[in-house]
């Protein structure tokens, strides 16, 4: 009889190798053709203007066009773009009121190319594959469950029972992968601030509506989006350092070319796309609170924005 295999960080036991799912961070990244722009802990989500949970969003909005119009300078260009919005917007589980939908991409001195890229991303929307951009997740899928030695009751999965994959993509602006003494967190997170307010409200209808109850979570959409995961591995000390993460990768150019990226070079600024998975804490009663899981990061523009570091304490900076 095979020996019974341990529990890993994530609570889960260890896996066949037919299961397609890796908790170091592996990624089945979504197809070239569609997504060429392309580990636990709770999730800080910081909020901001408020968004009901009635209110949900749709993918990427015409007003998007804009600035492809304005960097491009050719009409066919800008059809074909509104055209894909078209396509997108019909295409989009989720809705919002009219109010909100005029909030274009901030692609300020985002190269052409690459703002074609972030485009064909936010379409990523395979459910065969499990693989979706944050603002086309449906509303109506479900945790996983036990089977045989894996355990993916906390994770929000497919019709396979893998676990779906979440992209984002955004301007990096925290970093947390080391304490004090220069070791590998216990639990390291990466903070990102989408390029679309729409990407932040997607971010808080998941939280809202796959928590339960719902009412027991914010109702506010969220500025920023972090992500997290445990480093550690089963049976650890608890003062033990957590495991180096080293799923970060360089996409410059495409995911299909993509290469790995020293953890060291992340910096705030840089545009980035994260893949994450929906995870769930349980508590009693049947109540869960989720959280983004972080799996990988790719970097697609180093120092794509000036993020400024810390502020002045000075009392002469404030006019009240």
């Amino acid at each position: 009889m095979p020996a019974k295999r341990k529990l890993n960080g994530d609570g889960e036991r260890g896996k066949r190798p037919r299961v397609a799912i890796d908790d170091e961070g592996g990624s089945d990244a979504p197809r070239e053709a569609e997504f060429v722009g392309e580990t636990q802990g709770p999730s800080v989500l910081l909020a901001t203007s408020p968004v009901h949970s009635d209110m949900a969003l749709p993918a990427p909005y015409k007003a998007i066009e804009h600035h492809q119009a304005r960097a491009a300078g050719s009409k066919d260009d800008v059809d074909s773009v509104t055209s894909d919005q078209e396509d997108v917007r019909s295409e989009s589980p989720i809705s919002i009121a009219a109010s909100e939908v005029d909030d274009p991409l901030d692609m300020d001195d985002i190269p052409l190319a690459l703002q074609k890229r972030l485009l064909k991303m936010r379409r990523e929307n395979d459910a065969g594959r499990g693989t979706y951009y944050i603002t086309k997740v449906p509303l109506d899928l479900a945790f996983g469950r036990a089977d045989g030695f894996l355990d993916m009751r906390n994770f929000l999965v497919d019709g396979r029972n893998n676990a779906v994959k979440i992209f984002v993509s955004g301007i990096l602006m925290a970093v947390d992968l080391w304490n004090s003494q220069g070791q590998p967190q216990r639990r390291i997170s990466v903070v990102v601030k989408p390029l679309s307010n729409l990407d932040s409200m997607a971010a808080a209808k998941l939280h809202n509506e796959y928590s339960v109850p719902n009412e027991r979570t914010t109702r506010d959409s969220f500025i920023q989006i972090l992500a997290s995961r445990w480093q550690t591995s089963y049976g650890a000390p608890r003062d033990s350092p957590g495991l180096p993460f080293k799923q970060v990768y360089l996409a410059e150019g495409s995911m299909k070319d993509r290469k790995y990226h020293s953890v060291d070079l992340l910096k705030p600024g840089d545009l980035v796309v994260l893949e994450m998975r929906l995870r769930s804490r349980r508590g009693d009663a049947g109540s869960r609170v989720v959280e983004f899981q972080l799996q990988t990061v790719s970097v697609l523009l180093r120092s794509a924005r000036d993020v400024p570091l810390g502020g002045s304490d000075a009392v002469e900076d404030v006019d009240w």
